[in-house]
C-alpha cells in the first residue's frame, strides 16, 4: 500500500473516532449535569469521575477533529521532500505512540479494578457513586485508547512494509 493511501486511511479512522467521541462526550455531559442536579448520593459521587470522562471525550475528540488534518499535511510534506527521512520520522512517531498505548491500557484496567474493588468495599452511597464513576471513566478511556492503538498498529505495519 502506498504511503499516501495508508495515511489517508489512518486519517479517516481518526476523524470518525473523533466524531464518535464528541457524540459520546455530549451524552456524558448530559449525565454529568444530571449528576450535578441530583440529590442522590450515588449520583453526587459520580460527578467528578464522569466530569473527567466528559472532558476526555469532548476535549480529545475535538482536538483530534481539528488537529489531525494539519498533522497529515505536515507528514506528507515531509515525506514528499525526503521520502526516507519522512518515513523514518513517521515510523518513530508511531513507535512512541505504540509504547504509550501499550502501557496506558494496563493503567486503565487497574483503574477499573480499583473502581470495582471500591464499590464492594464502600458502604456509603457517595463512595459507591465515586466507584461507579471511576469504572465508567476507566472503561471510557480504555476504549478510546484501544481503538487509537489498533489504528496506529495497522498504520505502522502498512508503512513499515
Amino acid at each position: 500500500m502506498k504511503f499516501e493511501d495508508a495515511i489517508e486511511k489512518w486519517l479517516k479512522g481518526e476523524l470518525i473516532q473523533s466524531r464518535i467521541m464528541i457524540f459520546f462526550g455530549v451524552l456524558m455531559l448530559a449525565t454529568t449535569i444530571y449528576c450535578f442536579m441530583s440529590d442522590n448520593a450515588v449520583f453526587s459521587g459520580m460527578l467528578i469521575p464522569t466530569g473527567l470522562a466528559t472532558v476526555v471525550t469532548l476535549g480529545y475528540g475535538s482536538f483530534m477533529s481539528f488537529q489531525r488534518s494539519g498533522l497529515v499535511k505536515g507528514i506528507i510534506e515531509s515525506y514528499n521532500s525526503d521520502a526516507t527521512k519522512g518515513l523514518e520520522a513517521e515510523i518513530n512517531r508511531l513507535s512512541g505512540q505504540h509504547k504509550t498505548y501499550s502501557v496506558a491500557k494496563y493503567i486503565w484496567a487497574v483503574l477499573v479494578g480499583v473502581g470495582i474493588g471500591t464499590y464492594f468495599v464502600a458502604g456509603d452511597p457517595y463512595w459507591r457513586g465515586v466507584a461507579l464513576g471511576v469504572i465508567l471513566m476507566g472503561i471510557t478511556v480504555y476504549l478510546v485508547d484501544h481503538f487509537l492503538h489498533e489504528r496506529v498498529k495497522e498504520y505502522w505495519q502498512q508503512i513499515s512494509n
